[in-house]
């Protein structure tokens, strides 16, 4: 779960599944805001405002960029997405 990561910041998580696309969730301040989201998918519905509406097409097929975005991250360039990592961190049992 990200709600203990996203104290005293956001967290925007994404999951890869190949049978039903990128699912994603948001949460701020160990609080969920939203779940089940498309994080790229490009859905420009109703219930989105202006700006989340101008993302989705901005990051369409984009998914890790777009969760960065969302997240409020603004890395200097892409290695932070296409690679390679400069660290591997194995997180503590009970965080898993």
């Amino acid at each position: 779960m990200t709600l203990p990561l996203s104290v005293g910041t956001v967290c925007h998580s994404m999951g890869a599944n190949p049978k039903s696309g990128n699912q994603g969730a948001v949460s701020r301040d160990g609080v969920l805001e939203d779940s089940d989201t498309h994080p790229g998918g490009g859905d420009a519905g109703g219930h989105l405002t202006g700006e989340e509406i101008l993302a989705e097409y901005l990051y369409q097929g984009q998914a890790v960029a777009y969760c960065c975005a969302a997240a409020g991250l603004r890395p200097p360039d892409a290695r932070a997405v296409v690679g390679p990592p400069d660290l591997w961190l194995r997180l503590p049992e009970r965080d898993r």
